[in-house]
């Protein structure tokens, strides 16, 4: 897992009381700023961040993935899973080993 989103989410948890979080953008400025620092290789300070900032530059992030999280091909299935909760977690575990390696949390 890229150390960014590390550091992004270790910023937004304890902040994440915030209603809204995923719904309300964070300020364009400070999102591009810290995007531009993170394309050059630089560490960032997320400290005076808001919990709206960050979960834009996480979003944005996500957004301009090369591919998505989870490939297109395991689209469908994965939407299915939504619908059968019975069989959720089976089928969660099975799709993680199809996700590319770089989308996968490392320990």
């Amino acid at each position: 897992m890229p150390q960014f989103i590390v550091d992004v989410t270790a910023e937004i948890l304890p902040k994440a009381k915030v209603e809204g979080i995923f719904r309300l953008n964070g300020t364009g400025e400070k999102v591009n700023t810290w995007k531009r620092k993170l394309n050059k290789g630089k560490k960032a300070d997320y400290s005076k961040a808001t919990v709206h900032d960050l979960v834009s530059l996480l979003k944005l992030y996500m957004r301009e993935l090369p591919d998505p999280l989870i490939p297109y091909a395991h689209f469908d299935e994965w939407l299915s899973i939504a619908s059968n909760v019975s069989q959720l977690r089976i089928k969660q575990i099975f799709l993680i080993f199809f996700l590319k390696k770089q989308n996968r949390f490392k320990r």
